[in-house]
């Protein structure tokens, strides 16, 4: 009903028709007892002798909605406010109609509608809020949140969608008051309590987070996410605690196609591609984003490409990309960076924002302001750097900022979201074969995808030894990974290796509160000692860098290898054993190791991983060959020139714009050793 209105209360400027007063009166008093369809046959009625009667327009409007039928709603509503002239309920309903249909500045002009009308309007606020912040308007978002919670304090909503703004912005210390307020309004908010959790492991207090997604547990077990969230922030510490129950009940749920987790964390649980890419396809309905078409266009000679991230500040993204963005060939290549996060003030943020062309900061716009920058300047290829990784924003490709998408780096798989044609790899974490585990087109570069800065800090030892709680001469095996790659049946095989190299050690990055102690446990379950287990505090990047020198082996993790920090230990010098697996995630170390040619570091099964481990630790002389050999790479192996890897990636933009220019869809790309590339088909 619209605000109390009675028939014929509208601003209709003709007399009502007392017969049709009538009618609707008979209609909402059946529409009241529940006899809807009756009801509605009546509005019919009254429609096909007037069809311009606004208060029958509403109520079919109405009654539509209720019934989940939108676009109908969007129909009889227009035509109502029409009619009927501006009016709070009529306004109001529209704009959840046209909301619920995405199209969102429509609603967003339709509650301001209410507003204009009812500054006190409540409702019209919080769901203006919702809209606004679907398009990433936070500030205006926000300022709405704050008017309905002085209307209405006790609204479980309002502090949900405050805090998730809040969030949104990084601002987590208000965003968790926030949250704590909404469960103080409704104590069994689902969301509310997954915010808090969400909240508090992006502020890495991992304890409290798993306390309150098992509290959301309680209110709604299986709630989308939920359990994937509760596991994966179990393993930041290491709390193994009924871990493969609860990862088998994770992967069922995958596989009879339940929206469990996020397919970012199911890299970490198992080596299965496939269930890989059903996860992210689950994943990629619940963002319920549809595809927009581009029409075609003449790509630039020049091509424009842009460079989609938040992490183009202090990060291993930055860090890994930057020496190839400043070696793009300008004449062939304009590199522009849309950035996620305002730019940095660190040596490594204002280096990355440098080697851009331009440098723009998206931060503060919405998914729809930067398809639509980016349309204006009219970028020809836009390289998605984040997957579904934090402050990732897929509606951007699936609307489409490009008439050419690729992904790169950010995510070891296929995100399926939709809107992207590539993704850049090689022909080690994508083989042949694996391509069928992709909804997008893979490019295989002729060398690891991976790149990497030759001008980046050269680790020299980091004092002694005993400077960092290490025996001077027993083997040092290292993993600095962070916990969370670490699954129980990694650690048992480490322990194995242990007891097989006397004396030996494992070195490994100390993680969050808990955790450490959780390790040395589950060693001296092994039977081995719990002082064999050092950990290593944090450290700026640089002193970080030359503690490597002071291991003997890198152990890798599976099936979520080491990425950067592998390369991190192969550019200071350190041997990496790593296992290859079937999924992208798994075959990283193998990929850096091939363009290294080191393959005899390589291993496919876990036994093969111990057994190789234990050789090397007892071979002094090898593991020396290994390291000279390192050494030696620094300046003449590919894999630590970003420079080099350049060439292979413009000819890459420059084959795939020309298959465009040539009106053919995206096709498989193959480069061979020598760097030439043909198209699949």
């Amino acid at each position: 009903m619209r605000d109390g209105a009675r028939p014929g209360k509208g601003r209709s400027q003709r007399k009502p028709d007392p017969a049709v007063v009538g009618a609707l009166r008979r209609g909402i008093a059946l529409q009241q007892r529940g006899r809807i369809d009756e009801a509605k046959a009546i509005y019919e009625e009254i429609l096909r002798q007037d069809p311009g009667q606004g208060d029958t327009l509403y109520l079919l409007g109405f009654l539509a909605y209720q019934a989940g039928d939108f676009e109908k709603a969007v129909g009889y509503l227009q035509r109502a406010a029409a009619a009927l002239g501006p009016h709070p309920a009529t306004l109001h309903t529209l704009g959840a109609s046209l909301q619920a249909v995405g199209r969102l500045e429509e609603a967003i002009e339709s509650y301001s509608g209410v507003i204009r009308i009812r500054p006190d309007h409540a409702d019209a606020l919080i769901n203006r809020g919702l809209a606004l912040q679907a398009l990433q308007r936070l500030g205006e978002a926000l300022a709405d949140y704050d008017s309905a919670a002085r209307l209405r304090p006790t609204d479980a909503r309002i502090w949900m969608g405050r805090g998730k703004v809040l969030a949104s912005l990084r601002d987590d210390k208000k965003a968790l008051a926030s949250f704590d307020r909404a469960i103080r309004c409704e104590a069994g908010n689902v969301q509310a309590h997954i915010g808090r959790g969400d909240t508090l492991r992006h502020l890495k207090r991992y304890a409290e987070a798993v306390e309150a997604y098992e509290a959301a547990r309680a209110c709604d077990p299986d709630f989308p996410l939920l359990a994937g969230a509760a596991l994966y922030t179990r393993m930041h510490l290491c709390d193994w605690q009924d871990f493969p129950a609860r990862r088998d009940e994770l992967v069922a749920a995958v596989r009879a196609g339940k929206p469990a987790c996020t397919p970012f964390t199911l890299l970490s649980l198992v080596d299965d591609p496939a269930l890989h890419l059903q996860a992210a396809e689950r994943y990629a309905q619940g963002l319920a984003v549809a595809e927009h078409a581009l029409p075609r266009r003449q790509l630039n000679n020049r091509l424009r490409v842009g460079f989609y991230s938040a992490d183009l500040l202090d990060h291993a993204t930055a860090r890994l990309i930057v020496e190839l963005i400043e070696a793009l060939d300008r004449s062939r290549v304009e590199p522009i960076a849309f950035s996620f996060h305002p730019a940095g003030d660190t040596p490594l943020a204002q280096r990355i924002a440098a080697a851009f062309d331009q440098f723009i900061d998206v931060s503060a716009l919405s998914d729809e302001q930067v398809v639509a920058r980016s349309r204006s300047m009219d970028i020809d290829i836009a390289v998605d750097l984040k997957g579904d990784t934090d402050r990732a924003r897929p509606r951007l490709f699936a609307m489409r900022c490009a008439p050419l998408q690729v992904a790169y780096l950010g995510y070891p798989g296929s995100f399926a979201v939709g809107g992207i044609d590539y993704v850049l790899a090689d022909t080690v974490v994508i083989p042949e074969g694996a391509e069928a585990h992709f909804t997008e087109q893979v490019i295989r570069l002729p060398r690891c995808y991976q790149p990497n800065d030759s001008q980046r800090f050269r680790p020299e030892r980091a004092g002694s030894r005993a400077d960092h709680g290490l025996p001077d001469e027993a083997v040092v095996f290292c993993c600095f990974n962070e916990p969370r790659k670490i699954l129980p049946e990694q650690f048992a095989t480490w322990m194995a290796i242990l007891r097989e190299v006397t004396g030996s050690v494992l070195w490994l990055l100390e993680g969050p509160p808990g955790s450490g102690d959780r390790l040395r446990a589950a060693a001296e379950a092994e039977g081995v000692a719990p002082r064999r287990i050092v950990f290593a505090p944090f450290a700026p990047y640089q002193e970080h860098l030359s503690r490597y020198p002071l291991a003997d082996l890198f152990l890798d993790t599976f099936p979520y290898n080491a990425h950067t920090t592998a390369s991190d230990a192969l550019w200071a010098g350190l041997p990496v054993v790593t296992r290859a697996g079937q999924s992208f995630a798994s075959r990283v170390g193998a990929s850096l190791l091939t363009t290294l040619g080191m393959p005899e570091l390589i291993v496919g099964d876990e036994t093969a991983y111990q057994s190789l481990a234990i050789d090397l630790a007892h071979d002094a002389a090898r593991r020396r060959v290994l390291r000279d050999k390192l050494a030696a790479s620094r300046d003449s192996s590919p894999l630590f020139s970003g420079s080099a890897l350049a060439r292979p990636v413009e000819a890459a933009f420059r084959a795939i714009a020309d298959r465009y220019a040539a009106g053919k869809a995206a096709a498989a790309l193959n480069f061979n050793a020598e760097g030439s590339a043909s198209f699949e088909g």
